[in-house]
């Protein structure tokens, strides 16, 4: 998620890819304000220590944000 978030360089990009985010490829566009809903309730979530797990988000500097 993060990683297809990098290339995003407007507003405009980020409500697109908000309103055509679905969870098969080829679906309807969506509603950008439930699908935004998702995204963070599905990063809300975070990592879990499976087989998979990447240790990703322990790895990610913080930015301040003043």
């Amino acid at each position: 998620m993060f990683m297809a978030l990098k290339w995003v360089q407007s507003q405009a990009d980020y409500n697109n890819i908000m309103q055509h985010l679905t969870l098969s490829p080829g679906e309807k566009k969506g509603n950008k304000e439930l699908n935004e809903k998702d995204v963070i309730k599905f990063l809300g979530i975070g990592e879990r220590k499976l087989f998979f797990y990447t240790n990703y988000g322990e790895k990610l500097v913080m930015v301040p944000t003043y």
